[in-house]
């Protein structure tokens, strides 16, 4: 009950008094904290039950295989498909061996997922959502659109959630035809008057295919909306550059009483940061503090985004040390290289370089990207190849990298000729 009610911590105080605990008891106590979302508690009480001698079966599993998921911890994850392959338990329980599916996705082990999947039977539409939910989030997306013609294929009926999902790779590949097919469906199921997902999955879909008229008039005729229909459309506007018309939709939205989340606000400070408008990026900075609205580490992205094409060094940099010492967010790669090409923009190529030396992060080639398209700005040779050298020791096949440095030579041999 406790657990349930998401009051873990006297959850776990009435687990531990238990006289004797169960399987069913470690159960309620593993299932609550992943459904919370605290799955490396989830992890560690799952370890303390293996420890106390208790037996997990298929219910701890898609648990303890949930939380492997969503923490990336793909070993653990493949150690519980080893143990449970040999005793059958995939072959006679679709949640279990969904649970699997889902794992593998998650941890981007997009091969091992649609094998695991290929061995199920049967087979529900459960199962193949997992597998396309991976292909969308970890590429390559057509192949969502395979396991869709895979699972009707089957005779199997997409859901909701196939639908959202498929409408998601839709808009990312600009598949505008696939997309109104089956919009056309979903319409003559009568779907969209009772599904608030579908309907913000269709406003996300025209806004990433640029059908930003088509994506208004849907969200005006959907009976359902939320703040997440009304992010699809500001995100839409602000990743074509009209911001005027993402703040037009940010007002209207409030108007109709929804209040802008920090989605919301993201979407609009993006906008504003891709035209290079700094100062209605940062008066509206501003307004979402006093709205009580904390930044995410997003914000600060756009917030230096419109700094640096604004060449504005002082206020970039003022921004990132607030980041850090206001807010307690500690930068990542997206933040070194905003700072790197804040400076390098400038012309302060000592500090970009400074920045991109600095920086704890070793395993990316995107901070020493923008040092060398600053290089190539300037027409800095020995810099570039510095950074040119250091790009491929990351990724040696960064195809930025090479055209940067190309150009950069071929500058140079003019320059020396003139």
């Amino acid at each position: 009950m406790y657990a349930k009610c998401g009051l873990l911590m006297r959850a776990r105080e009435v687990h531990n008094e238990l006289s004797l605990q169960t399987i069913a008891s470690w159960n309620a106590l593993i299932a609550g904290y992943t459904h919370q979302g605290k799955c490396t508690e989830a992890l560690d009480c799952y370890a303390c039950m293996r420890n106390h001698g208790f037996t997990p079966n298929s219910i701890t599993y898609a648990c303890i295989l949930k939380a492997c998921g969503i923490t990336q911890q793909v070993n653990i994850g493949k150690a519980i498909h080893d143990e449970i392959a040999p005793k059958g338990f995939l072959a006679k329980d679709i949640v279990l061996g969904t649970a699997v599916v889902d794992m593998y996705a998650k941890c981007g082990l997009m091969m091992k997922a649609e094998e695991v999947l290929e061995d199920l039977f049967p087979r529900d539409v459960v199962s193949w959502n997992a597998l396309i939910l991976g292909y969308i989030q970890n590429g390559p997306v057509k192949k969502a659109f395979e396991c869709f013609s895979k699972l009707q294929n089957e005779g199997l009926s997409p859901n909701a959630t196939t639908h959202a999902c498929i409408l998601k790779a839709c808009g990312i590949l600009g598949e505008r035809k696939i997309g109104e097919q089956i919009h056309n469906e979903l319409v003559g199921q009568g779907l969209l008057k009772r599904d608030v997902v579908l309907g913000n999955a269709l406003v996300d879909m025209y806004s990433r295919c640029g059908m930003l008229s088509k994506a208004e008039s849907m969200l005006e005729t959907l009976w359902l909306r939320n703040v997440a229909t009304w992010n699809a459309l500001i995100t839409g506007y602000a990743d074509q550059g009209r911001s005027k018309d993402a703040l037009k939709c940010f007002r209207s939205m409030q108007t109709h009483n929804i209040n802008p989340d920090i989605v919301s606000w993201n979407a609009l400070l993006g906008g504003y940061a891709h035209q290079g408008l700094a100062d209605e990026a940062l008066h509206s900075f501003e307004l979402m503090q006093s709205d009580g609205m904390d930044p995410d580490p997003t914000t600060f992205v756009c917030i230096l985004n419109a700094c640096s094409h604004s060449g504005l060094v002082d206020k970039g940099e003022m921004c990132y040390e607030n980041m850090i010492t206001a807010y307690g967010l500690m930068p990542v790669i997206e933040h070194y290289v905003c700072m790197v090409d804040l400076f390098g923009r400038s012309g302060d190529m000592d500090m970009a370089r400074v920045v991109v030396e600095t920086m704890p992060i070793c395993d990316d080639h995107k901070a020493w990207d923008a040092l060398l398209g600053a290089c190539q700005k300037w027409g800095n040779k020995r810099l570039g190849k510095l950074a040119f050298d250091h790009a491929l020791l990351v990724n040696d096949g960064d195809a930025i990298a090479h055209v940067c440095m190309e150009n950069i030579c071929i500058t140079a041999a003019i320059r020396e000729g003139e």
